[in-house]
């Protein structure tokens, strides 16, 4: 006997919440920063609703960690790691992999056409797919750069295991755990960041791209060198490259372009290397 599909959303959405969504699935790229804050909350608000499949009920997190995650993330990791063109290739693999999850939902009775609601599953197992694939592929950019700069460190090794899920990416000696972000929106999530240092990529409104950025602690940025200016995170861009100094819940931070650090730890580590 076919067991009963159904969509229980546990906060109705408004009519400006569901219009966030058509307008992430319709084009994403031209979001602009309130409306991506927008979505995150929608996202977040989705995350309790229920699907009830396979003669079980699950939230749409745990669906979403269950049968996509659990299924596409591991794959798409290890293929991601034999990629000469990270950002090309990798971003066609998203895509692809993208597109079998929305045939896979079709398949198991979970039609937008059908049940009532699917279309909110399949944006929420959508957005957070992009976001885990952006974010990984970010990762696997920065790991490779820091290694053919000959930067010393250590990171996780994403497809072994519970490897993917430790605190933090990489370890620096003398600078501690790092961690690397594709953006800024996990402030909203760690009010109090409990890295050393993350690498991460922040929008220039001034020449419309993204660039890579470091965030660490003052005394960190004392051992490799800089003074910094006070500044807010929309402006340091404008500065660069000149490190700006900034607050996150009363807690000072430095901001650098990610080629300053790098160039300054590999010159601080060098040295160190000179003087054993």
């Amino acid at each position: 006997m076919t067991r009963e599909v159904f969509i229980e959303v546990k906060e109705e959405l408004s009519n400006t919440g569901l219009a966030i969504l058509r307008r992430y699935l319709a084009d994403a790229i031209r979001l602009t920063e309130a409306e991506w804050r927008q979505l995150r909350a929608v996202i977040h608000q989705l995350s309790q609703s229920e699907v009830n499949f396979d003669g079980r009920r699950y939230t749409f997190r745990r669906f979403y960690a269950t049968f996509i995650n659990g299924t596409y993330a591991r794959p798409f990791l290890r293929q991601i790691q034999t990629m000469e063109q990270l950002q090309t290739e990798g971003s066609a693999l998203q895509a692809a992999m993208a597109r079998k999850i929305v045939t896979w939902l079709i398949s198991s009775g979970l039609a937008p056409t059908q049940i009532s609601h699917a279309d909110l599953l399949l944006v929420y197992c959508l957005y957070w797919w992009a976001s885990f694939a952006r974010g990984y592929l970010f990762e696997q950019v920065i790991i490779r750069d820091l290694r053919a700069s000959k930067v010393h460190f250590e990171a996780h090794e994403v497809t072994y295991g519970q490897e993917r899920y430790t605190q933090f990416d990489l370890q620096i000696a003398g600078m501690g755990m790092g961690d690397i972000k594709a953006s800024l929106y996990f402030l909203d999530d760690f009010p109090e960041p409990p890295a050393d240092f993350y690498i991460m990529q922040l929008f220039d409104d001034n020449q419309r791209r993204l660039r890579q950025i470091v965030f660490l602690l003052p005394v960190h940025w004392e051992q490799i060198d800089g003074e910094p200016q006070t500044a807010t995170i929309k402006d340091a861009p404008s500065i660069f490259p000149r490190p700006v100094v900034l607050k996150i819940s009363g807690k000072e931070w430095i901001v650098a372009a990610y080629e300053v650090w790098k160039e300054r730890l590999l010159r601080w580590q060098q040295q160190g290397d000179s003087d054993e």
